[in-house]
Parts: C-alpha cells; sequence; structure tokens
C-alpha cells in the first residue's frame, strides 16, 4: 500500500488519513468539509447564536461570547452574562 498523505498531503487542505488502496481528508475543529478535500470554516454564530446569552463573534475555526456592556461572562463554559 502506497502512502497517498505522503506527497502533498493527498492534496486536503488540512488533515490526511491513508488508508489501505486510499486517503480521507479531513478537517480540525470548527471548520467543515467541502468537496471532499477543502475545508471552510463553520459560522457557530450562525446557529442559535453559538448558545452565547448576550453576543457571539465568530473567528476563523472558532467562535466567542461576550457580554454586553456592564455584564461579564461567567460559568465553565463562558456563555452565560451576569
Amino acid at each position: 500500500d502506497v502512502d497517498d498523505c505522503s506527497v502533498q498531503n493527498g492534496l486536503c487542505e488540512q488533515i490526511c488519513t491513508n488508508t489501505i488502496g486510499n486517503y480521507k481528508c479531513s478537517c480540525n475543529p470548527g471548520y467543515r468539509l467541502v468537496d471532499n478535500k477543502w475545508c471552510k470554516d463553520i459560522d457557530e454564530c450562525s446557529t442559535e447564536n453559538g448558545d452565547c446569552q448576550h453576543i457571539c463573534e465568530n473567528s476563523i475555526g472558532s467562535y466567542k461570547c461576550q457580554c454586553r456592556t456592564g455584564y461579564r461572562l461567567v460559568g465553565e463554559n463562558k456563555k452565560q452574562c451576569v
């Protein structure tokens, strides 16, 4: 079996996993696979405001919650504002 990932990462944009007789592309957390090779940022804020109570700020490969003026983030997941 040839390691298809050893040459140009199997043409995968992020992660190439070699399998017997083939290979598979995948993406890092915060991205989704497009056309079986490319990775596109997931806008976590587009679905239910990223579960943020106040403000959801999308970033490449991630997101963070923020609070309106006068409030602060609390809790283990830093999504609630008090």
